[in-house]
């Protein structure tokens, strides 16, 4: 059975860190240019988790407040977006951020569900949050779909910031994730 993970309120004034989920965040996919205009195509998601380390985050928000050392410079921070459990299980997760044309994955098998559900799958983290805090439905981070965002954008959406997850959590969060990045990859 998976874990509930729990969760905290930060201040508005914290700096932003590793755990923490946003919502409606904006992500620019892609852009085209022509002779006389720039098509630019921007994707919300609904929730996001920032993956970078703390102490990086931490080095940023000191810089940004002119007290660190500019050897703590970021360009941007690795985030992931949170897809709704019952989505991800059918497959069309990606159709709704994306657009109709985009292809489905192949449906999830009963084991396969029970698999990500128990988060014992390499590929998906799922996150069960605890019942008193019901802004965000049951999620699963899908390691192949993470993406950064300038810090900046993440300071002006401070505001959007919802929870961040205790400690325990988001090291399972980067354990799991750094796993999946290691593996050995076979064609």
């Amino acid at each position: 059975m998976s874990t509930i993970v729990k969760i905290d309120i930060p201040q508005r004034d914290e700096f932003i860190s590793q755990g923490d989920i946003f919502r409606d965040l904006k992500y620019i996919y892609c852009f085209h240019e022509m002779e006389k205009y720039v098509d630019v195509v921007e994707i919300t998601f609904p929730y996001v988790i920032v993956l970078s380390q703390a102490c990086d985050m931490k080095g940023m928000y000191e810089i940004i407040n002119n007290n660190g050392k500019s050897t703590k410079q970021m360009i941007s921070v690795l985030v992931a977006p949170l897809f709704d459990k019952s989505k991800v299980q059918n497959g069309d997760y990606l159709k709704k951020i994306l657009g109709t044309n985009t292809p489905s994955e192949k449906g999830f098998s009963s084991k396969d569900k029970s698999t990500i559900e128990n988060d014992f799958h390499y590929r998906f983290h799922f996150l069960n949050f605890e019942s008193s805090f019901l802004e965000v439905p049951d999620s699963v981070i899908d390691f192949k779909q993470y993406f950064t965002l300038n810090i900046d954008i993440l300071y002006k959406n401070v505001s959007k910031r919802i929870c961040t997850l205790q400690p325990i959590f988001k090291e399972q969060v980067t354990l799991k994730f750094s796993t999946y990045l290691t593996r050995v990859a076979i064609p």
